[in-house]
C-alpha cells in the first residue's frame, strides 16, 4: 500500500489556518519532489504570530538529523493575517526542503557558514543573502509554485 505523501504536522494559529497550510504543504512538496521522495519526509510547520516582529523574518527551514539528504524538517512561518504571504513563504521554505532532501544543498556541521550547493562549496559569509544560489532558486520558484497550487486548488 502506497503512503499518502509526506508526514506533515502543523502547529499554531487556528484549525482553518492549519488545514490550509497542511494541504498546501502536502501538494507543494509532492509537486517539487514527487511521491517517492515525499513518502520518506516528515515536515513540522510552526505557525508563529510574532516571528517577524521578534526575529525580522517571514520563515525559515531547518533540517533535523543527518545533514546530507535529511528526511526530517522544521519550517517556521510568520502567520500573520495575510495568508497569501504565509503561503508564499511556505512555498519558499519547501523549496529549501527539496534542496536539502535531493542533496542539491547541504550544510557543513564543522563550519556553519559553509554550504555545498550543487557540488560547489559556498561560504555564506562571503555571499550576500540575495546572491546565495539556493536563495535565488527559492525566490525564482516560490511564486510559480504558489500559483500552480492555487490553480490546482480552484480545480478541486
Amino acid at each position: 500500500m502506497a503512503k499518502a505523501g509526506p508526514r506533515i504536522s502543523v502547529y499554531g494559529r487556528d484549525k482553518v489556518y492549519r488545514d490550509l497550510v497542511r494541504g498546501a504543504a502536502r501538494w507543494m512538496a509532492a509537486d517539487l519532489m514527487g511521491p517517492r521522495l515525499c513518502d520518506t519526509l516528515t515536515i513540522k510547520v510552526k505557525l508563529e504570530r510574532d516571528l517577524f516582529k521578534e526575529e525580522g523574518i517571514l520563515g525559515d527551514c531547518e533540517w533535523i538529523g543527518e545533514n546530507k539528504r535529511p528526511r526530517e524538517f522544521v519550517i517556521r512561518l510568520y502567520a500573520g493575517p495575510n495568508r497569501k504571504r504565509s503561503l508564499k513563504t511556505l512555498a519558499h521554505e519547501l523549496i529549501h526542503v527539496k534542496q536539502f532532501a535531493k542533496s542539491e544543498m547541504y550544510d557543513h556541521v564543522q563550519n556553519i557558514d559553509l554550504v555545498t550547493w550543487k557540488g560547489q562549496r559556498v561560504d555564506s559569509n562571503q555571499v550576500s543573502y540575495e546572491d546565495q544560489p539556493w536563495e535565488k532558486e527559492a525566490y525564482e520558484m516560490e511564486i510559480p509554485l504558489l500559483n500552480k497550487w492555487a490553480l490546482y486548488r480552484d480545480w478541486e
